[in-house]
């Protein structure tokens, strides 16, 4: 049991609680339906106190954690709050995300990273990343993380893999320009096996012998 969406029910009464603390885990157990714990620091507190730091809030909550009125509107909230993640087809992914733009905004994975990732300008591509990003860290297999990663975020990815030298080809059918290098320099560090040497062709694809598709006349590049 993580969050406040799963085993959803209109009779759940839920309360914030600050005893256990998680930077994943949105309720504990919900053995007890008539008491579900809550914490309040991954979305609860910027809905129930949006103007307060962490020390303000917990004083609050603890100030008018038995008042009858304050129990109610925040049920109330949490149930709100659970409605609207079913409504948007909310998923651990999603919340996931969430957790991980956090991390890479405050330089957890590095000022490098941090600075590529604010760069980019679709908001769309930042939350497939965030998406690839919260699967690496729930999965257990990771080999093709990279390769997948690359193909939902670009057009036309191709890879060429040379086992016996670490190596990888790359082309990607998208014009050469900052915002889409910044992007795959993210990628790469983010997921790439840093033993793999990449090489990336852009636009026009690297002509291979044997393959007509790509052998054209003023449309392919020599590497």
């Amino acid at each position: 049991m993580s969050y406040i969406w799963q085993e959803y029910s209109k009779q759940n009464r839920f309360k914030v609680t600050f005893e256990k603390i998680s930077p994943y885990l949105e309720v504990w157990d919900m053995n007890d339906k008539n008491n579900i714990s809550v914490n309040p620091l991954i979305r609860i507190n910027e809905t129930l106190f949006p103007d307060l730091d962490t020390e303000q809030m917990i004083d609050l909550s603890k100030k008018y954690e038995s008042e009858e009125n304050y129990i109610e509107i925040v049920n109330l909230i949490i149930h709100e709050i659970a409605q609207i993640d079913r409504i948007k087809g909310i998923d651990l992914l999603y919340i996931w995300g969430a957790f991980e733009r956090k991390t890479i905004e405050e330089g957890i994975y590095g000022i490098e990273c941090a600075s590529l990732f604010n760069a980019i300008s679709n908001k769309k591509k930042q939350d497939i990343l965030l998406r690839y990003l919260a699967k690496y860290d729930m999965s257990k297999q990771r080999e093709n993380m990279f390769d997948s990663a690359l193909n939902a975020l670009f057009n036309g990815v191709k890879m060429y893999y040379e086992r016996s030298t670490d190596h990888v080809h790359i082309y990607i059918d998208e014009p050469k320009n900052d915002d889409n290098e910044n992007l795959y320099s993210l990628v790469s560090l983010l997921f790439k096996d840093i033993n793999i040497k990449d090489e990336v062709t852009w636009n026009n694809h690297f002509g291979i012998i044997g393959f007509d598709a790509v052998m054209i006349q003023d449309e392919i590049q020599i590497i």
